[in-house]
């Protein structure tokens, strides 16, 4: 499949200067890349397709379902009308532009974290061109562009009222039976670094401005088996720990760290 590759971003957002070192150690993680030809992406072919609020999404996920392995990859998800006749995964249908003629969307992350052991992280933006009004998706310390969402179609996100960071699990067998998933980990949040699942360095754009997040408000729906924390520290900015065990009866497990913004829209999911 040969693609143009588009070109159209007016300028990055002025990034949060981290001023403090941070004295929890992390390193890197990277999403698999190809080179391809000028003028041509890397394209994954998935043959099970699958449909996923309105707006973009972009999920770490491990989906035997979709990918017919147990990896961890990271893909997106758009729709414009809350699922119901728009949007889909990756580059199944029209919607997101890819730039990026190496990294392959639906791609394994590596290497992951271990419990008590080296933490893995992958830094994600999204965030609205100004002057384009189209949504941007960059990956890793250095925001390699990936590609954009174009701004007509979501004709009625001119800004945010809210955004969230969390973790979900699905059931998915019969009788409403989930035996063996859990979140994370594994382990609730008040186990700590290295040994929970985290986002940290939560911001927002504003103005084309990376701003720390500091209003939020933490939701979890079934405390009993899931629960999340939500710190702050120098270093990391504003964080969530989160997690917790299986044995869930039936339905969706879901949690999440909402702040209400403006200029700036994605709703990240984690789900393992």
């Amino acid at each position: 499949m040969r693609i143009l590759i588009i070109k159209n971003l007016s300028e990055f957002p002025k990034p949060l200067e981290i001023k403090k070192k941070s004295k929890w150690k992390s390193w890197e993680a990277h999403v698999s890349t190809w080179q391809c030809p000028a003028g041509t992406v890397p394209v994954r072919n998935d043959e099970t397709t699958s449909s996923t609020s309105t707006g973009e999404t972009y999920r770490h996920e491990v989906s035997p379902d979709l990918y017919q392995d147990n990896k961890s990859r990271l893909f997106i998800y758009w729709t414009s009308d809350t699922y119901n006749v728009t949007g889909c995964y990756n580059l199944q249908c029209r919607g997101f532009i890819q730039t990026s003629n190496t990294i392959i969307l639906g791609g394994t992350i590596t290497p992951v974290s271990t419990f008590e052991g080296k933490q893995f992280e992958i830094t994600v933006s999204v965030w609205k061109d100004q002057e384009s009004e189209n949504w941007w998706l960059s990956l890793g310390s250095n925001h390699s562009l990936v590609g954009y969402w174009p701004g007509t179609i979501f004709p009625n996100l001119a800004y945010a009222d809210d955004v969230q960071w969390g973790g979900e699990v699905v059931n998915s067998q019969s009788l409403g039976r989930h035996t063996t998933t859990q979140m994370g980990s594994g382990r609730f949040s008040d186990g700590g670094f290295r040994k929970v699942s985290y986002f940290r360095n939560l911001e927002i754009v504003d103005n084309n401005r990376f701003k720390s997040v500091r209003d939020v408000g933490v939701l979890v729906d079934d405390p009993k088996f899931y629960n999340i924390r939500a710190m702050f520290r120098d270093d990391w900015g504003s964080y969530i720990l989160y997690g917790g065990p299986d044995r869930m009866n039936s339905g969706v497990s879901f949690l999440a760290l909402s702040s209400f913004i403006f200029y700036f829209s994605f709703i990240i999911f984690l789900i393992i």
